[in-house]
């Protein structure tokens, strides 16, 4: 693993006007993009789907997408693009589904400081960015083998986070950042 085999292409922060389209095309990098609000009508090969808030989408080198914003609801995204030659990077990325619910706190920041790094420019900002995709792509690997652990086990999302008198503190944080991953994006009320 090296971060030298690895360039960033772009960082942006897009958002699409009502009903704007991007045609058919593939690229000979990788491209992700993260929904941070609104939806699209999507296509990925022959795959059409809608992407709704919180959709990663991974456009793999060579696969023909295309998308259309929402005109009730228009879509906006951060979206990185870059070149890897690095096996174990690849290797992690060929596990990832084209598209799925983002359902990690972590990704999300992690695409936020890509971005931030992108506009400030500081200090070893390059090295920064290409580390923070390396880690994006580890999270979602882990976000996609967790969630594949919770079909197995759907009663454990349900389990009681109540301390008691023999659990340790290490333990119950475990929980406690489990149960916040778990319920970050659903809507609470106090009353």
């Amino acid at each position: 693993m090296s971060l030298e085999s690895t360039s960033i292409i772009s960082v942006s922060r897009c958002k699409y006007d009502r009903q704007s389209r991007v045609g058919c095309h593939f690229h000979s990098f990788y491209h992700i993009m993260y929904l941070i609000g609104g939806s699209s009508s999507l296509q990925i090969n022959d795959m059409h789907c809608k992407s709704i808030e919180h959709a990663v989408c991974i456009f793999k080198p060579g696969i023909c997408h295309e998308w259309t914003s929402d005109s009730k609801d228009p879509m906006w995204s951060i979206e990185v693009k870059f070149v890897t030659y690095d096996s174990c990077l690849t290797s992690k990325l060929d596990l990832l589904p084209l598209q799925f619910k983002n359902r990690n706190i972590k990704v999300r920041m992690l695409f936020e400081n890509i971005v931030k790094e992108a506009m400030y420019k500081r200090p070893l900002y390059k090295e920064i960015i290409k580390a923070n995709v390396y880690e994006l792509v580890f999270q979602m690997v882990r976000g996609q083998s967790m969630e594949n652990m919770e079909c197995v086990q759907k009663n454990e999302a349900e389990e009681d986070y109540k301390m008691d008198d023999t659990g340790n503190a290490d333990e119950l944080n475990n929980k406690i950042m489990q149960y916040i991953n778990n319920n970050y994006y659903k809507k609470i009320s106090l009353g």
